[in-house]
């Protein structure tokens, strides 16, 4: 009897961050401020927070936007959750349709580099790459950056927005 209650013991211990894990996943997931971007890699999860959004520079046709994202990542479910943010900065180029990030070089010195977005496209891991510079753009300006959106979850989120106004 002590045995199978020790193993029962043991069992919830172990599942109780599992239970704690996927209760914040689902928190993030319906706080209106956070949108699930989708997942990038095997147990990852994007989220982008909306208050975050900060316009830089305003200069039309040229913008810059930085936003704070989330990853929810949930390697072992014996462990923790696993939580950090990032600050990313998108350069847009609205007159040609381009959008650059912000990445570092090994010295830590900032340069933008082209959002190839068919490359995006081609693998579903990737798309969450994709959806975030087109909402930060569209939350920020309330319009899409390209004549429709390229990436279904943005597209899903603007059609979501746009019939909750009404």
């Amino acid at each position: 009897m002590k045995k199978l209650l020790g193993v029962f013991i043991l069992i919830m211990v172990m599942t109780i961050p599992a239970i704690s894990s996927a209760s914040l996943f689902n928190d993030l997931r319906n706080d209106p401020n956070y949108i699930y971007l989708g997942h990038i890699g095997t147990g990852t999860g994007l989220f982008l927070d909306k208050t975050s959004i900060n316009v830089h520079e305003y200069n039309p046709p040229y913008y810059t936007i930085a936003c704070v994202n989330l990853w929810w990542a949930y390697p072992d479910p014996r462990k923790d959750e696993l939580l950090k943010t990032r600050v990313h900065r998108y350069r847009y180029d609205y007159a040609k349709k381009k959008i650059y990030f912000e990445k570092h070089d090994i010295n830590n010195n900032p340069y933008w580099d082209e959002l190839n977005p068919k490359e995006f496209l081609k693998m579903e891991s990737s798309q969450a790459f994709l959806v975030e510079p087109e909402l930060v753009f569209y939350l920020a300006y309330n319009i899409s950056f390209y004549d429709k959106p390229l990436s279904p979850k943005a597209k899903a989120y603007i059609n979501s927005a746009e019939k909750s106004v009404y």
